[in-house]
């Protein structure tokens, strides 16, 4: 790629995950017609996941800053060699006998947003939306177990995902 190339745009449907081998990137979201920058990303950094585990549109634009050289994974591999294997799940009655254990302690995050949980408040959760979830992972304690629930499924897995992916130790929770 070149400098100002636009690798992915926000809104298209996803293809790959991208790992940056050389050169640099910006991460941008628009919202309400205003760029919001989210991130600025080097070499080892990687992108292109949140559609891929949630099967959505992408929800930011990355643009080249510098040439360089990305590598890529499509979606059926990135699931069989970076979700499948990283992602346990964890069913209510396994909560409850970890619940029991005074160390480590449990938090259950939902990742819904604040009008769905209002409707529906899992009894003893902390509310962080996903799009907050990485912007907030500096305030998670890291000698904890974060069970990550949401409504179908997917939401849950990605902020799984995310939290695995900066050293938690994180499920997803399985809802009735």
């Amino acid at each position: 790629y070149k400098a100002g190339d636009v690798v992915m745009s926000q809104g298209e449907k996803w293809d790959y995950f991208y790992v940056i081998q050389a050169g640099r990137a910006r991460v941008e979201r628009t919202v309400k017609e205003k760029k919001l920058l989210l991130a600025e990303l080097k070499p080892g950094d990687n992108f292109g996941q949140d559609a891929l585990v949630c099967d959505a549109p992408r929800n930011a634009t990355v643009t080249m800053t510098s040439n360089g050289t990305l590598m890529r994974l499509s979606e059926p591999d990135f699931q069989s060699l970076l979700v499948t294997p990283v992602i346990e799940s964890i069913n209510e009655d396994e909560l409850n006998e970890l619940l029991t254990q005074p160390e480590p302690k449990v938090y259950i995050l939902d990742v819904r947003t604040l009008s769905e949980v209002a409707e529906d408040k899992i009894p003893g959760s902390l509310n962080v939306p996903l799009l907050l979830l990485r912007k907030n992972l500096s305030k998670l304690k890291e000698d904890a177990i974060y069970l990550v629930a949401c409504d179908g499924g997917s939401r849950s897995k990605l902020g799984t995902y995310q939290l695995r992916e900066k050293g938690f130790t994180a499920y997803v929770l399985k809802r009735k």
